[in-house]
């Protein structure tokens, strides 16, 4: 008998032994290719998500961190104008007020509807555009402090903040934009907002 024909081949599998690596030296690196582009996955993100610009996280708009002051009182007079002249003054026409009848009654019917007209439109337009007409006009957004999208319980409690806001005399509370680090009014220091410029 042969002798040769009875010793263990190398090329075969012995004892459970994995066998010998036979891939090329360029189907190895095709595989590590294509592991190396399994591994690396983009985090999952929300429908209509970008990235921040300056923080890298993910957001519904693409913003900037940077002062936002003229932007702000810019944005500030178009929605003032819009809430209090056009609006203030198509509720005064429906509810017939006029100068000649400022009673007491009519005061509190008059600025109760305009505070809740004034609240529907930041609810609405904050939680469907990230900002009013104002900031939609100066190009900012309304935003958590990452840039990411406020959820809808946060644009709600700043809208209510704003009634905060608004009893504060002299219009301080918004006035804060001039000296706070973040450019922040009080209504935003409450519900932890911030107000940046979209990315262009």
């Amino acid at each position: 008998m042969n002798s040769y024909a009875q010793q263990p081949s190398f090329g075969r599998r012995q004892g459970g032994m994995a066998p010998p690596n036979r891939y090329s030296q360029a189907e190895q690196t095709g595989q590590s290719a294509v592991r190396g582009q399994a591994n690396f996955q983009t985090p999952p993100a929300y429908a209509g998500a970008n990235h921040n610009v300056s923080a890298g996280q993910s957001s519904g708009a693409q913003v900037i961190k940077r002062p936002v002051k003229g932007a702000r009182f810019l944005s500030g007079l178009v929605d003032y104008f819009l809430v209090m002249v056009i609006g203030g003054g198509i509720i005064g026409v429906l509810q017939g007020f006029s100068l000649s009848n400022l009673a007491v009654p009519e005061l509190i019917k008059f600025y109760g509807a305009l505070a809740i007209m004034s609240f529907l439109y930041g609810l609405v337009m904050e939680a469907r555009f990230q900002g009013t007409v104002g900031k939609i006009v100066t190009g900012t957004v309304v935003v958590n402090e990452d840039g990411s999208p406020m959820s809808f319980g946060k644009v709600f409690g700043r809208n209510l903040a704003k009634f905060v806001s608004f009893i504060v005399p002299l219009y301080i509370a918004y006035l804060m934009v001039l000296w706070t680090k973040n450019n922040q009014t009080l209504h935003d220091i409450i519900a932890g907002t911030f107000v940046y410029p979209k990315a262009e």
